[in-house]
């Protein structure tokens, strides 16, 4: 067992096998990295920047010096800054949708109207207003898919077009093997 310091030579205190220090440790492993380092071969490149011929202390080395690397850095800032420049400007509060206007639920722009049928003066006077409002030339735009409506027997009814209904019928027969999903 040692009883000196590898890298100082000075005595080890105790509970240390190798160093006297953590300041020790770290610049024996700073020795063997440029040894390793002195032993790679590495062949000589061109400067990114300004195209001097040096050969790289790593394997990712770039730059011939710091001052062609901050050279470099700014260029492609600069870069990036004019092409933001030249693309419109986006509020934040327009970057995200709600997710009633995201594709999956279908936001479209509708200029006929669907009706559920219901005989309560409220609902007949707003089906005219609707029917009125379209005639003249407004539009509608209708937010997400058909919700489903559940009736007295507490089935479950969902109000789809037959030839979707028959799609989704014939997918999930071939993914899952099930017939009848949608209870019809």
């Amino acid at each position: 067992m040692r009883d000196r310091c590898t890298v100082c030579d000075k005595k080890l205190p105790e509970n240390r096998q190798r160093f006297c220090s953590d300041i020790c440790s770290y610049r024996h492993k700073i020795e063997v990295a440029k040894e390793k380092r002195g032993r790679l071969q590495l062949d000589p490149v061109s400067c990114f920047t300004c195209g001097e011929t040096f050969t790289p202390k790593t394997t990712r080395q770039k730059y011939c010096h710091k001052l062609c690397w901050q050279t470099e850095y700014i260029r492609r800032r600069a870069e990036k800054k004019a092409l933001i420049a030249t693309q419109p400007r986006v509020k934040p509060s327009d970057r995200f949708h709600p997710s009633w206007e995201s594709p999956t639920f279908g936001e479209r722009t509708v200029t006929t109207a669907e009706f559920v049928n219901c005989d309560t003066p409220e609902r007949t006077e707003l089906k005219s207003a609707v029917e009125e409002f379209l005639k003249k030339g407004g539009t509608i735009t209708r937010y997400g898919d058909q919700i489903p409506t559940v009736d007295i027997q507490s089935e479950l009814k969902w109000q789809l077009p037959e030839s979707e209904e028959k799609k989704i019928q014939n997918e999930l027969k071939k993914l899952w093997g099930v017939c009848d999903v949608l209870g019809n």
